[in-house]
Order: structure tokens, then sequence, then C-alpha cells
């Protein structure tokens, strides 16, 4: 019991700046919301428009933080300082090569995207969020060099710093964006692409800061340098794990893109797109408290596999599921209640049929946010034992087998229009929990976990399955229930030392014999 106590307290302490941090990074997009609304209908309609494509860039960085994440979390747990920092230089410089690679595609495919989404809307709509979207991803290097910077801080269980840069970035964002979108003494009035401006501007300012509190080890993962020479080994590790995640949303997202057009196929058309723009930020004050306690499993699981601790890392994960549930579930409450008066908050002069959708989009969800909560969190526990394909397997069942299907059918084929497009999407939701929740349950995410630690790569793929067993059940599980015991890997040996005492193992070609203790 006083073992559940003690991981309950480190979720919450490890989630609780996390979940403030979300809330203001929802708070960004709920102000471009706001603004937009201020703007038009139309401006409106083209940041939900924008926000699918917008967030194919944001999980692309995930081909990074999420293997970086689940390394560094390793490294921090088996107290590796030097890995730790290897794996934060060579995440960052890696982080920058991918930001080109997606500003590059992005100015190359946002025109075919929002002419294809936009099918049978006004183009108007289109034209507005192209101009938005060149000018995200003309900032893409800052963007995510923001979410990698705060990856490695969270990583190591580190979350009120990247907290504080939230604050100062946020702040600065909602300020920017309202200036440059509606004009403030010397600054131009540029409307929808103000907001965008305003956006790039203080993820450049957060980029500088993040690196500088790196730099500057004002954190617990700290950097030197980013010059060194590539270690294309470890870029492999981050992009094996990290790339079945960048996958999973990019393959929600882009299914999205398929939602939209079958949104704008039916009777409610711009106005359901401009419904669900409006239902998806408010839905994200449900969310986001699920996605920061997410982070924690992710950070509480990778450290526990670092030691070895298969034990504490299922109980991590099973505590952060069943208190995401409890978040998610009761701010689902409030927003299912007040649901009209929250349409009407974000457009004043809504028409009837974006109030009537997006309030039932609202209420909808609300019902089955626990089971969302589910999926959430599991997913990223699953990423913080280096098992990610479940995540990608899960999204691409729910997401193009069940929803684009049954959404289609329902809405188009049947005419029920766009209220069964939002009950098309918790069937999906409901799928993609219950694949999680299996695959958590199962022992096969250990099995991959143990393939992704440093220990393994170096020594234990050259053992048999038996030797494998064998070292890991009598030396690295018991010698590292001790937090203070540093694990420290060398080319022949590994040595498990604290204060106290220090143990060393040597690696033979078929087994392995202590020298030291």
């Amino acid at each position: 019991m006083l073992k559940h106590s003690s991981i309950i307290k480190q979720v919450l302490r490890l989630s609780i700046p996390v979940i403030f941090t979300n809330l203001l990074q929802s708070l960004v997009a709920i102000v471009d919301v706001y603004i937009a609304g201020r703007l038009g209908s139309i401006e409106l309609a083209a940041v939900g428009l924008s926000n699918s494509i917008r967030f194919l860039m944001f999980f692309s960085v995930m081909a990074v933080t999420a293997g970086e994440m689940a390394l560094a979390a390793q490294a921090y747990g088996s107290g590796d300082k030097k890995r730790l920092r290897h794996v934060g230089e060579q995440s960052i410089v890696l982080t920058v090569f991918l930001a080109v690679l997606i500003m590059l595609l992005g100015f190359v495919t946002v025109d075919p995207l929002l002419n294809f989404m936009n099918s049978g809307g006004e183009q108007q709509v289109a034209i507005l969020a192209a101009s938005y979207l060149k000018w995200i991803f003309a900032g893409a290097v800052f963007l995510m060099l923001n979410f990698s910077v705060n990856s490695l801080m969270q990583a190591t269980g580190d979350t009120f710093t990247p907290m504080v840069l939230s604050i100062i970035v946020v702040g600065l964002n909602v300020f920017t964006s309202y200036a440059f979108a509606f004009g403030l003494g010397p600054i131009p009035a540029l409307g929808l692409v103000g907001i965008a401006v305003g956006t790039v501007s203080a993820r450049f300012v957060g980029a500088i800061l993040g690196l500088a509190i790196l730099f500057l080890g004002w954190t617990r993962a700290q950097i030197k340098k980013l010059n060194n020479k590539p270690d294309w080994g470890l870029y492999k590790d981050i992009l094996v794990i990290g790339i079945p995640s960048a996958l999973q949303g990019v393959s929600r997202n882009a299914a999205n893109i398929f939602l939209y057009r079958i949104i704008n196929a039916t009777a409610a058309s711009t106005f359901g797109v401009a419904a669900l723009a409006v239902g998806l930020q408010i839905e994200s004050l449900a969310f986001m408290p699920g996605l920061a306690i997410g982070v924690a499993a992710t950070s509480l699981v990778g450290q526990a596999i670092g030691r070895w601790q298969l034990k504490e890392a299922k109980i991590s994960g099973d505590i952060a599921m069943i208190l995401g549930m409890l978040v998610m579930g009761l701010i689902a409450i409030p927003i299912y209640i007040f649901a009209p008066d929250l349409v009407l908050f974000f457009d004043k002069q809504a028409n009837p049929i974006v109030i009537k959708a997006g309030t039932d989009y609202l209420r909808i969800n609300a019902i089955f946010e626990p089971i969302l909560a589910v999926a959430m969190v599991l997913s990223f526990a699953l990423r913080g034992a280096g098992d990610t394909r479940p995540g990608l397997e899960s999204t691409i069942l729910a997401r193009w087998i069940v929803m684009l299907p049954l959404a289609y059918i329902l809405a188009i084929y049947f005419g029920f229009g766009v209220t069964a497009v939002w009950w098309a999407l918790v069937l999906a939701m409901l799928v993609s929990a219950i694949y999680l929740f299996i695959r958590w349950q199962s022992k096969a995410w250990q099995n991959v976990a143990l393939t992704t630690t440093a220990i393994y790569k170096q020594h234990l793929k050259y053992l048999t399955k038996e030797k494998q067993k064998e070292f890991l059940e009598l030396h690295k599980t018991p010698l590292m229930q001790d937090k203070s015991v540093v694990e420290e890997i060398a080319e022949k040996t590994v040595s498990y030392h604290s204060k106290k005492a220090k143990t060393v193992i040597k690696f033979l070609d078929d087994g392995f014999e202590i020298v030291a203790k």
C-alpha cells in the first residue's frame, strides 16, 4: 500500500506542473480560435481547417521526442548521467534536421491538402488557411525545439522548469498573436496571418530560453555541445521508438483530413467544420490533463525500466490510467452541462447550425472522456517502455478502419448528418482504448522494453534468453531496487555502485561473472 501511495504522489507531483503547462498550451489554441472568431466565421473555419495539418507537424516531432524521452528516462533511472547528456545533445540536433524537412514538406503540400479538405466549402477558407499555415511552417524549427527541450526535462522528472518556460512563452504568444492580428501601436493589423506571426515569434523566444537552460545546467537534463559527431546508432534507437509515435499522430490527423471532407459533404458543411474547431478546443480542457498524466507515466515507466523494476513500471502505468480517468471524467461534467454557452463564448454570432453541432459534439464526447483517458494514458505508458507500435496500430484500427467508414456510412449514405460523425469518433475511441488496454495487460511490452535498454544493446543481446533472464533477475533487478545505485556500462563490464558498495560484472561469450563485489 505504501508503494502504491508513493507512486500516486509521484504521478501527481509530475502531472500537476504538466497539467498547468498543457492548459497553457491549450490556452494558446483557445486564444487563436477566440481571435479568429472575432475576425469572422470564415477565419474561424480557416483555423479549424488548418489545425489537422498543423498538428501533423506537431506530431512529426514525436519521431524524436518520443524516442528521446524514453531513452533519457531510462538513462536517468539508471543513474547514467553521461548517457543522459549524450541522448540530449543528439536529440536536439536530430530535431533541427527533422524540423527543416517538415518546413520544406509543409510549403509544398499545404495548398493541395487544404483544397482537398475544403472540397465543397467556401474557397476563401482555404486561401486564408494556406497563408496562416505557411507562417507556422516557417517557424517549424522553433516550435519543434520547444517540444524537444521540454521532453528532455520531463524525462528526468523535472516538470516544473518546462512549466515556468511555458508561462513565459504562452504569455508572450497570447500578446503577440492579438497584437499582430488586430494591430497595436506600430504593429500592423495582419488579420489571421497575424495569429501565426505571433505564435512563431513567441516560440522563437521559447527555443532560445530552453536551450539556454540546458546549456547552463539549470535542470537535470544538461547539454554541453551540439556540434559533436552524429551518433547514427543512437539516431536509429531514437527513431525506432519515435517513428511509430510520430506515425500515430500523423495517422490520426491524416484521418481528420478525410473527416473534414465528410463533414463538408453534410448539410452542415462549413458550419460543421467550425463546430468541430470550437469543440476540439473546448474538449482540450479535459484531455490536456490526461496528456499531462500520460507524460508522468512515460517518465515513471521509463525510469523504472532503466532500473529494470517491472512491477513498479506496471503499477505506475495502472495508477496513471486510473487518475487520468478520474480527472478527465470530472472535467467533462461542466463541459456537458454548459456546452451551448461554451460554443457561444467562442463565436458570439455563431450560426444556429454551429451551436447545435458544437453542443452535440461536446456532450457526446464528454460522456466518453474516461474511455479516452484509458487510450491516452496507456499509449504514453507504453511509450515509456519504448513499445510504441501498439499506439500506431490502435490508431490505424480505430481511425481508418472504424471511424472513417462509419462516419461516411452514417452521415452521408444514410443521411444522419454531422452528429453521426461525432458518434463515429467516440466509437473509434472505444476501440483504441480496448486495444491498448489488452496490450498493457500482456507482458509483450516488457520484452520490447528490454531491447531498448542500453545494457541490452551493449551486452545482453549476445546472451541466450535464459542467461538474460538470469542476469536481470539475480543481479540488475535486486541491485537497482535502491535508487541511489548507479549503473555504468563499459565495453566488457557493467558496474553497480553506490556510496556503500560496488558490484562489477564481466560479460563473457556465453555468459557473465562477478569480478568484484
